[in-house]
């Protein structure tokens, strides 16, 4: 990432709903790819929540600051709009292909399928399931 991305506050990051060691291992795959990311035990709104909520592991790899991050999923998204734009998304792109095509070639899969207990509970609020 440059200086400028830096000095503007946008940031890779990677919220991992699954267990302390899938933290550990795709912060070392981020680093050993030169990404900078961080990478967090955390909850993320998005699709991810289903998996976490029925015992699936989950990581979201995403940007915040960039300009035109916060025009998802409405009228603006779009390369047209000129709130995001094509090298944004390719460093999200080549973040998420490391990823995939890591786990998909290891000999035996690296993330165990467990959500920790901190994240479950987390999930259950986010779902209304109990209080905080």
């Amino acid at each position: 990432m440059d200086d400028i991305a830096l000095k503007e506050g946008i940031a890779n990051r990677a919220p991992v709903l699954a267990t302390e060691a899938a933290v550990g291992y795709i912060d070392a795959m981020m680093k050993e790819a030169g990404i900078p990311c961080q990478v967090k035990l955390d909850i993320y709104s998005s699709d991810c929540v289903p998996f976490a909520d029925n015992g699936v592991p989950a990581v979201n790899f995403c940007r915040f600051g960039a300009p035109g991050a916060n025009y998802i999923h409405d009228r603006r998204d779009s390369l047209k709009s000129g709130y995001i734009d094509e090298k944004s998304l390719d460093i999200t792109l080549q973040q998420t292909l490391y990823f995939a095509k890591r786990v998909v070639s290891a000999r035996a899969f690296p993330i165990e399928r467990t959500v920790c207990q901190d994240i479950r509970e987390k999930v259950d609020s986010y779902l209304f399931r109990k209080k905080d």
